[in-house]
């Protein structure tokens, strides 16, 4: 089981054993967890001025029409036309009642991806693997695929950027401005395409 998060937050990862209805002990439980070496909404805002025939509205189709044209850019800029990288992280889920564990052999194994290795928005997919003694001395494995998306975080002042374009002409006493803002987080995550209606954006005068 996983809990959606945002970007540096701890990732809480929980697996439940049982076999006959009872919670299994004992078990050996680890979990690998593909972590995003690279955040996909920053690398699209790193290209934004490259990509060509984009369409805009909605925001969230633009994203499949940028991905062959970001493949491109990549292959030529770094080697490797792979959009999505990741590294992976192993974690030992425990059942002793200790750290993220509240309750000892209750067969709910736990532990979490520490808020360090959170720090970039994305995908993260984790492969639990478990391997117990049964009654009898029987000895099974199990494997369980999971997903969960870690979310980009409050936009931070410091990191966001804002861009502002004034009409060259006026018309009248009045010049019209273009104000550009693309909010990125506190680990400089850019906000992820489609996401223009969950922004709020508020003027304060001089």
């Amino acid at each position: 089981m996983l809990f959606r998060s945002t970007t540096g937050d701890a990732l809480p990862i929980h697996a439940e054993l049982r076999s006959a209805g009872q919670p299994v002990f004992e078990a050996t439980v680890m979990a690998n967890v593909q972590v995003p070496s690279r955040s996909f909404s920053t690398t699209l805002h790193k290209y934004a001025g490259r990509f060509a025939n984009v369409p805009t509205d909605p925001d969230a189709n633009r994203v499949s029409a940028m991905a062959s044209q970001l493949s491109q850019f990549l292959a030529k800029d770094t080697g490797s036309a792979d959009i999505y990288v990741y590294r992976t992280v192993s974690v030992s889920l425990r059942d002793d009642g200790q750290d993220t564990d509240t309750m000892a052999n209750d067969g709910i194994y736990s532990g979490e991806l520490p808020s360090s290795e959170t720090r970039i928005a994305g995908d993260y997919e984790v492969t639990i693997r478990a391997q117990a003694i049964l009654a009898g001395g029987r000895t099974v494995e199990r494997i369980a695929k999971l997903a969960t998306i870690c979310n980009v975080g409050p936009a931070d002042k410091n990191k966001s950027r804002v861009t502002i374009d004034v009409s060259p002409d006026p018309i009248g006493d009045v010049r019209i401005a273009t104000v550009t803002v693309v909010p990125f987080d506190k680990f400089g995550n850019a906000a992820f395409p489609g996401s223009g209606s969950a922004i709020d954006i508020s003027a304060v005068g001089a």
